[in-house]
């Protein structure tokens, strides 16, 4: 099989690294472009918390925060850390590269004509989700909210549009009730990292085969949310509902801070009971009785566990 030269865009995290490591097994990558998180681009004090961590990570860790600059460095490969991928001096250096194709697997920024257009067998995405549904940046937390059973990983060519490219492979995987959203990104990846070698064995050996995305009832979109509390309908949800939802969106959000301490506290669902809820009780409010916590719903508790998260001390901080 002949080796394609890919250049590689991604983020910070397992979802992104996974594929690149096996893609590095069958082909030549000849760099790496890590997207800064959104929040990079819009706030200071962001960008402060950002640097502080990789400071935190080199002293105590011993190596970076992004681990894809790690594999970089393991590999000798040219490493970009990219606020804006479709500016002049990025195209220049993507131009330079001379990739066959370029491989995404979470990537924070849309590419424009001019990126999509430099290699010579375009541009494929890892997209996690069934496509043509939840095109966006946030398939997960939208699956969660509509309690969707099934999921989905698509390896797709990138257009100009969001997520609506011509499918090359894709698969559909069982979303169980109470499933943390950790176990459902694990089944995501191995299977995306699955398609999207293949994918990519498939357009070196000119096999490719893809299919336009068919628009069938209720297309469902998945845009980015700034708090997904504000999405628990507390009134109406039943408690294996909001069970079901909080297990999927890191339920830290439920905190409030009251005190210093709180600022490093993060919240992990644990199990429900169905019960009657007292009058005295506020839906929605943590309270604790017997050393466990637990938060209020119309028809019983769901328990919780306060963890110290250093991270989140130090972002809070700033």
């Amino acid at each position: 099989m002949r080796k394609l030269n890919i250049l590689f865009l991604g983020m910070n995290g397992f979802f992104s690294l996974l594929p690149l490591q096996a893609l590095n097994k069958y082909h030549n990558i000849i760099g790496i472009i890590e997207a800064a998180p959104r929040k990079y681009r819009q706030s200071f004090r962001f960008k402060a918390y950002y640097h502080t961590l990789k400071i935190y990570h080199w002293i105590f860790k011993r190596k970076d925060i992004s681990v894809l600059k790690e594999f970089a460095k393991k590999k000798k490969l040219p490493y970009f850390f990219c606020s804006d991928i479709n500016v002049v001096d990025m195209e220049r250096t993507i131009k330079k590269l001379t990739p066959d194709l370029i491989c995404i697997a979470s990537f924070s920024q849309l590419l424009k004509p001019n990126i999509i257009e430099i290699p010579k067998y375009g541009v494929i995405n890892m997209h996690p989700s069934y496509l043509p549904q939840y095109r966006g940046a946030n398939p997960w937390f939208w699956m969660y909210y509509y309690m969707e059973k099934q999921g989905g990983i698509t390896i797709h060519y990138v257009d100009k549009g969001e997520d609506t490219g011509d499918i090359i492979y894709q698969q559909k995987y069982e979303i169980y009730h109470g499933e943390a959203i950790e176990s459902l990104q694990k089944k995501a990846i191995r299977i995306g990292t699955k398609l999207i070698v293949k994918a990519v064995n498939d357009i070196a050996e000119n096999t490719v085969k893809p299919m336009k995305q068919e628009i069938t009832g209720e297309i469902r979109k998945a845009p980015n949310v700034l708090n997904g509390q504000d999405y628990i309908d507390w009134e109406n949800w039943s408690i294996e509902e909001i069970y079901h939802f909080l297990r999927g969106n890191y339920a830290s959000v439920l905190i409030g801070i009251k005190h210093f301490w709180d600022k490093g506290k993060n919240l992990s669902i644990l199990d429900y009971k169905k019960c009657k809820i007292l009058k005295k009780y506020a839906i929605g409010s943590i309270y604790k009785e017997q050393d466990r916590e637990w938060i209020c719903c119309k028809d019983g508790k769901i328990y919780v566990k306060r963890t110290f998260d250093i991270h989140k001390l130090i972002k809070n901080l700033l």
